[in-house]
């Protein structure tokens, strides 16, 4: 069926310009014929027919290849974005829900408050802060929820007792920190029975019943007054700037002091909740009273906590550059844990158990190839159809208002 549309508009037509159509445009009886500018019903992708869809001008191979390009360079950087997303959340649950526990865990052991009979006491206490920990670390993972500053407490927990904690786990995971009994080679009474020597294990210092725990706890309670001075406030600012002190206090509080909260500390958390989980005599690693002092199931955890190192240790070289960034921006600086009540979201920004709040990285930091050519890209295509949008807008415009008059007459 003919369009009413064409129809009415060939009538204006003729009876305004007569048969021969428009003066500019001889041998042109309407506006569904082309030339001299005008404006086919076909060209604009206006129905033919009643109830017919608009026809659309297909995209030519250069539009379909930018799109195609464009989207691929998105799909690529957003796939980037949450696999960041993902290990991101995997170190903060390291580092502030395990690591708050195994913190607890080995603090105590430090302080001569937790050992032998208690072990099972000790594990309650320590699993109730690893549930507060947990609660705390979803709210600010998955709610959006700002640091909860009034938490001192775990700020302490995490940097103070964190510390600790990871230089006392990472002493007995390296053989340093031993506690054989003096006479280690006689038969041993342990929860699930009596046994003899360590069996197959490594067992460093067995031979000796050498003991170390003496020495690794004077070193542990300086590395708690230590942390607890970085703590306070930030040391590298106290010192006068431009001086080697300030040099130095600056690498030890960047580096040095995230080293051990965020490198030892993730790799003592896996070693003090594996101890946590279970009862004396039962736990996934068991301890120095337990059958074998412990050490055959040390061994097996001492792969996994190597491994949980070496990413650990990755993950803080990537940060090198944030966390001198953190200290050269002055107006702009994100603040310290402690200040955090003035950051309004945490989405956007690299969380560290350290203490630090690093920005999250900038659009400079990432590879300009891509990032440019695939922002190149999409700003030519979404040019390219606001255009096309426009110009059919305006094409659009001919048509209705000649043939408006006819069907008002109508």
């Amino acid at each position: 069926m003919t369009s009413r549309v064409g129809k009415d508009v060939d009538m204006f037509d003729s009876a305004d310009y007569g048969e021969e159509g428009r003066p500019d445009c001889p041998g042109m009886g309407s506006v569904g014929s082309l030339g001299c500018g005008s404006v086919g019903l076909d060209t604009l992708g206006l129905p033919q027919t009643v109830g017919e869809p608009p026809q659309r001008t297909p995209a030519s191979p250069v539009d379909r290849d930018m799109h195609v390009a464009s989207f691929k360079s998105f799909t690529r950087v957003w796939r980037l974005l949450k696999i960041k997303r993902f290990m991101d959340l995997c170190a903060t649950f390291l580092l502030e829900v395990l690591g708050g526990a195994g913190a607890v865990w080995g603090c105590a052991e430090v302080f001569k408050v937790r050992g032998g009979p208690n072990n099972d006491d000790w594990r309650v206490v320590c699993a109730a802060v690893g549930a507060a920990c947990l609660v705390r670390w979803s709210l600010a993972s998955f709610f959006d929820v700002r640091y909860l500053q009034g938490d001192v407490l775990a700020s302490f927990l995490l940097q103070v007792c964190g510390a600790c904690g990871a230089v006392w786990g990472a002493a007995e995971m390296a053989g340093l920190r031993v506690n054989y009994p003096e006479a280690c080679h006689a038969e041993q009474q342990g929860p699930t029975g009596p046994y003899a020597g360590p069996g197959s294990a490594w067992a460093p210092g067995y031979e000796t019943c050498r003991s170390t725990l003496l020495p690794w706890r004077l070193v542990c309670v300086a590395v708690f007054f230590a942390f607890f001075l970085r703590w306070q406030g930030d040391l590298a600012s106290r010192c006068t700037a431009h001086t080697r002190l300030f040099t130095m206090m600056k690498f030890l509080h960047l580096h040095v002091c995230t080293f051990v909260l965020e490198v030892l500390g993730g790799a003592g958390a896996v070693w003090g909740a594996s101890e946590i989980v279970g009862p004396s005599g039962h736990s996934l690693r068991l301890g120095w009273g337990d059958e074998g002092f412990g050490q055959e199931s040390s061994d097996f955890w001492r792969w996994i906590c190597l491994v949980t190192f070496s990413a650990c240790l990755l993950r803080w070289a990537l940060t090198w550059r944030a966390r001198e960034r953190a200290l050269e921006i002055d107006e702009e600086e994100m603040p310290m844990v402690s200040m955090l009540t003035e950051v309004q979201s945490m989405k956007p920004i690299l969380r560290s158990a350290s203490g630090m709040v690093l920005a999250s990285p900038r659009l400079s930091d990432a590879p300009q190839p891509e990032m440019s050519s695939m922002m190149c890209m999409m700003s030519k295509v979404s040019t390219m159809r606001a255009g096309r949008i426009q110009a059919s807008r305006r094409a659009a415009e001919v048509p209705s208002m000649r043939s408006t008059p006819r069907l008002a007459s109508e």
